[in-house]
């Protein structure tokens, strides 16, 4: 039946629309740090030049927009798609955000050299930690170092005390993960993430990477289908659940739907309804005696992130009604 027909049936249920939202917060506020950081710069590329006039200025901060351009441009065609989150405003712009790997790779093709990681006090290599009180008052631990970064083996920084932080109840994933009931990410997880975070940061301040657009992936080769989703695409289950698979996954996650397709003699609905079964999984308590929360399963391949996943569910569909010596044919 024709969805022009019925504009209802068009229309997914309220649940199932897109959410839509303004950056999140933690993102803004990366990116208006970054900002920050490249004016800061700038000014202090302009204060080592104070006898030159104003063409000569000019001319030399065209020559370091256009040169941070090419090697920016040239940096982010060597990432790989899966390492860039995708973010989606309410006005349909997107905003790109390069993960820790994607940072690696521009920092090594582009010459970044980081140094001088120290505390708030500049204590050298190491990190200040203290506990804050969080909304409720609960004690939380809070992990905060600066750097500085350098074009190859210069001697002048073109970036100084670039700051990063993280805190114990953040929306973190390290090695292992507690209940926030639990004190939330364990400290030797945060201090390892902080100096990645950190060095991220430097390479994005260096780089100018700060709100960039889909478009610009997209001229550089990067595949926005193969992008991390985050706020604004989907629902926040379908987000939970991944809307990127690592590499070769999505090649097997779609054999196992065209399999449970013959199975179901091409009854999508029913096929769908066999693989919220076979990825589907109740509560249970983990190795560390967190309680994990049932799942009701996924109703798309596309879903699927993990090879280990696919694994299991190929594995369950073999003791599932529908798995039969024949498929069945359709009516």
């Amino acid at each position: 039946m024709s969805t022009e027909a019925n504009p209802s049936a068009a229309t997914p249920a309220r649940e199932e629309q897109p959410v839509l939202a303004p950056l999140p917060e933690r993102i803004e506020r990366e990116e208006t740090e970054i900002q920050s950081i490249l004016e800061r710069s700038t000014q202090a590329a302009l204060a080592h030049t104070p006898h030159l006039d104003e063409k000569a200025i000019e001319r030399i901060l065209t020559s370091r927009a256009q040169l941070i351009k090419r090697v920016r441009a040239i940096a982010v065609g060597m990432t790989e798609p899966q390492h860039w989150t995708l973010y989606r405003a309410r006005d349909g712009s997107v905003t790109a955000v390069p993960a820790a790997p994607a940072c690696l790779v521009m920092r090594r093709w582009a010459g970044i050299s980081i140094r001088n990681h120290r505390s708030m006090n500049g204590e050298a290599g190491i990190a200040t930690v203290s506990t804050v009180p969080n909304e409720k008052g609960d004690p939380v631990t809070l992990v905060e170092m600066m750097a500085d970064g350098f074009w190859g083996q210069a001697n002048e920084p073109d970036v100084e005390s670039v700051y990063a932080n993280l805190r114990s109840d953040d929306d973190f994933t390290g090695r292992t993960k507690r209940a926030a009931s639990h004190g939330g990410a364990r400290p030797e997880d945060l201090l390892l993430s902080l100096r990645t975070t950190l060095d991220s940061k430097v390479v994005r301040a260096m780089l100018g990477l700060t709100k960039v657009t889909g478009d610009e992936l997209v001229r550089h080769g990067i595949g926005l289908e193969k992008c991390t989703k985050g706020s604004g695409f989907g629902t926040s289950s379908e987000r939970t659940a991944g809307a990127v698979a690592e590499e070769g996954v999505r090649g097997a996650a779609e054999q196992l739907w065209k399999e449970i397709l013959k199975r179901t003699g091409g009854k999508v609905e029913e096929a769908k309804r066999a693989l919220k079964d076979i990825t589907s999984y109740p509560a249970f308590k983990g190795r560390d005696g967190t309680a994990v929360p049932a799942f009701a399963g996924i109703d798309s391949w596309e879903r699927f992130t993990k090879a280990e996943k696919v694994l299991k569910a190929v594995e369950k569909l073999k003791k599932h009604e529908v798995f039969g010596d024949q498929p069945r044919t359709g009516e």
